[in-house]
């Protein structure tokens, strides 16, 4: 998904084709995949020992937190499985992770933010028509970059993390920018980019080498709550590049777009292979409509099919509005579940999409019902 993910739109950094790595020690150099990669590459990288000195994840988009297509607990799937993965690995002695958020376009915060950059467009309407802020006479500004807007969280993971601290200095998206310019000291990006302004993430760090580091927190991506000991699911394993298969999948990546159209009775979906040789988990799954739900069952074959705590996530999808959603978890090798709408579904197509989290990654499997 182009929309929200910035390096697309770059020559330099864009993947339009999604060309994997030729190979994983390549994770980091130019290549066909242009520094541009799917998230089981990330984990192959991570078990490999070969992460790049920076890398920027966007999760799925059934784990990206936009109500839309996502909620708050497959958020959490998301960033617990990272950062139990991260924790358990060599790397995590020199890494500092860094959650942030895109634009809200809520109106939920009560403070107005300052206004850092005024901009005079007919789309601005901040504090008149045209008007955000008021833009100096000759100003040579760029418009159309309003802001700051509403504030949004930013949390750090580190081990030179400061414990149990929240700063209250100001900040931006840019100041990560400007952390990774000024530990790799490379400058400014110039031309008026806000990063030669933002302020500094370097309050949130204790890089005293005498100072205490913050202890590992591993979290249970179900239900959040601090383990003594990371679930199985937190330990990625390389993940060999998919096999062909006739519906749309992805490993630890978002699946966009669906198969032929299926009639409303029951459909036969084909197996979907996670990837590898031998198949690991495999999956065939039928469906069936009703008035205002649709029923789910897959049967799950290979290796991996009578394994424990793999979670299902079921959601049935109209455009970019989520009908119905479920989550259950793989038993004895079946997936049964009802997905059920509150209101009856009308008579067109949806989307079923389903995402099994197992252990190397995340299957996404995306069908016409």
């Amino acid at each position: 998904m182009q929309h929200p993910e910035p390096f697309q739109y770059y020559a330099s950094t864009a993947n339009i084709h999604h060309l994997p790595p030729t190979s994983t020690a390549m994770i980091g150099s130019s290549d066909q995949a242009n520094h541009q990669y799917d998230l089981s590459d990330f984990d192959a990288a991570l078990s490999s020992g070969n992460l790049p000195s920076v890398s920027f994840l966007k999760a799925a988009a059934f784990e990206d937190g936009h109500p839309s297509n996502s909620d708050p607990l497959d958020e959490q799937h998301f960033i617990a499985r990272t950062l139990n993965a991260l924790e358990q690995s060599p790397d995590w002695s020199s890494t500092a992770v860094i959650i942030a958020y895109d634009d809200s376009d809520g109106w939920y915060d009560h403070v107005m933010s300052p206004i850092t950059s005024p901009s005079a467009n007919p789309a601005d309407a901040l504090n008149g028509a045209g008007k955000c802020g008021n833009v100096p006479a000759g100003s040579t500004a760029y418009p159309d970059r309003c802001g700051y807007g509403p504030r949004q969280p930013l949390l750090v993971i580190s081990p030179y993390a400061k414990a149990n601290y929240v700063d209250h200095s100001l900040t931006d998206q840019t100041s990560v920018l400007k952390f990774i310019e000024d530990n790799w000291q490379l400058g400014r990006v110039g031309d008026q980019s806000f990063d030669a302004r933002a302020g500094s993430l370097g309050n949130l760090f204790d890089f005293n080498p005498e100072a205490k580091r913050a202890p590992k927190v591993f979290l249970d991506p179900e239900s959040g709550q601090v383990v003594k000991s990371p679930p199985a699911t937190g330990t990625p394993t390389p993940t060999p590049t998919p096999s062909s298969v006739s519906v749309t999948t992805a490993v630890g990546g978002t699946v966009e777009g669906a198969t032929d159209p299926a009639p409303a009775a029951a459909v036969k979906t084909p197996s979907v292979t996670t990837s590898g040789t031998p198949a690991k988990l495999k999956l065939t799954c039928t469906t069936k409509r009703a008035a205002k739900s649709v029923s789910v069952s897959c049967a799950a074959t290979g290796t991996d099919a009578n394994s424990k705590g793999i979670a299902v996530r079921l959601r049935l999808v109209k455009g970019s509005s989520v009908v119905a959603t479920t989550r259950t978890t793989l038993k004895r090798g079946k997936v049964k579940a009802t997905l059920k709408s509150r209101k009856a579904l009308k008579n067109r197509r949806y989307t079923l999409r389903i995402a099994v989290t197992r252990k190397g990654g995340v299957i996404g499997i995306s069908k016409s019902v």
